[in-house]
């Protein structure tokens, strides 16, 4: 089975702070490795290394000649005016019979193929890049965070090319269903080092927890044993007769304190509380003939449906057919084109789009940016313990 990448002791730093420093692993034929870690691991700075995007402080990458490496790429690189067909053809120099063969998979049909490639909605795209990223046969290719931006339906098209994919991959998530669906190893990246576990993410995590405790329990025996050592060198220092012995005891403890294992600082438990809700039984939102859209242009009309005092909804559907626009019409941030919509009396709304960050101030503090949000009346001790809650500690405030 031949090495297809290998990386030995790869370390990197941005401005003076490690970001992962040790990491060592290689790659062979037919291994799909589901890639996890913190935030601020390096998860994607590895990946922009491992295609030359980026350089490391040291280590060593070696490619094998056979290796041929295909990546996901988020951005656009649609030409104007260019057909996805034009576009397939330009970055696989495939025949067309080949492209259309990869494509259907995707369900990119003849009138799709044939559309400028950006005209379509943002699910078709992501799989037009899917399809551009398959087409050159890479034999390992790299996905970082595909989830974050795949409909439903492309998702689970995705999840069944990726089993019966017959090469390698990596692939960084942190959506655990779908990592136990597509990947069969784990690699854990650490600030200090990385660990391959040859199982699935459920697996690993039940042999790290058992390690964990393992480690624990093995700390735990030696501070024991330390300690009754210690009691010895406590009672006879003083004594003449018995100091030699008390000084082998010490060199004793010393080597025992030796054996002891670091255990890696783990992340604190983030702890979300729900604010409590009074119970209700009538209906919390009523559309009746809703049509959304922009400037005119409708892109749902006809919709109607109560929405039930503690009813949990999933609002499903392709990009392009309405699902963002539906809910920034509920949250006032675009006009309905026709119809209505009405919530209960006392009803408090929030909302979160998909660009929040885009909708920050950078020059302002967090910690400014909360207090402003939180609005006037609301107690700075409040703001410290949610923030606290969710591991924000007091320097991350100031940033």
């Amino acid at each position: 089975m031949p090495i297809l990448l290998q990386a030995s002791q790869l370390s990197k730093s941005y401005n003076g702070q490690i970001i992962f420093s040790g990491l060592t692993f290689s790659i062979s034929n037919r291994q799909k490795i589901g890639v996890i870690g913190r935030n601020g691991a390096g998860k994607s700075t590895l990946f922009k290394i491992l295609l030359g995007q980026e350089t490391s402080d040291s280590g060593q990458i070696i490619i094998n000649d056979q290796a041929n490496i295909g990546y996901l790429k988020q951005e656009d690189d649609f030409k104007n005016n260019e057909s996805a067909l034009d576009y397939l053809a330009r970055l696989s120099s495939k025949e067309e019979w080949q492209i259309k063969k990869i494509a259907s998979r995707f369900q990119l049909d003849d009138e799709k193929l044939l559309a400028p490639a950006l005209s379509l909605s943002g699910g078709w795209r992501m799989r037009l890049k899917l399809v551009g990223m398959l087409l050159p046969e890479p034999n390992l290719f790299l996905l970082d965070e595909p989830t974050n931006y795949l409909d439903l339906n492309t998702l689970l098209l995705l999840e069944k090319y990726l089993e019966s994919y017959s090469g390698s991959f990596l692939i960084i998530s942190h959506d655990r269903e779908f990592l136990k669906k597509t990947c069969t190893e784990t690699l854990e990246i650490s600030k200090t080092s990385c660990y391959h576990y040859p199982g699935n993410l459920e697996a690993y995590l039940e042999f790290k927890e058992q390690k964990l405790k393992s480690l624990i329990k093995s700390n735990d025996n030696l501070e024991n044993q330390q300690k009754h050592l210690q009691e010895f060198v406590d009672r006879f220092r003083s004594k003449a007769s018995k100091a030699k012995q008390a000084q082998a005891v010490i060199k004793k403890i010393n080597k025992l304190e030796n054996k002891r294992i670091a255990i890696e600082h783990e992340a604190g438990l983030t702890r979300i509380n729900i604010p409590a809700v009074i119970k209700k039984k009538n209906i919390a939102l009523h559309l009746n003939n809703l049509a959304i859209g922009y400037l005119e242009k409708i892109i749902v009309s006809n919709i109607d449906f109560d929405c039930p005092s503690g009813e949990k909804l999933a609002v499903l559907g392709l990009n392009g057919q309405g699902k963002t626009t539906l809910l920034k019409t509920l949250a006032n941030q675009l006009e309905a084109l026709s119809g209505s919509f009405r919530f209960a009396s006392g009803s408090k709304i929030a909302f979160h789009g998909q660009d929040p960050i885009n909708l920050l101030d950078s020059s302002e503090s967090v910690e400014l940016y909360l207090n402003r949000v939180a609005g006037t009346g609301s107690k700075m001790e409040n703001i410290l313990k949610m923030t606290g809650d969710i591991l924000f500690k007091n320097g991350d405030l100031k940033k």
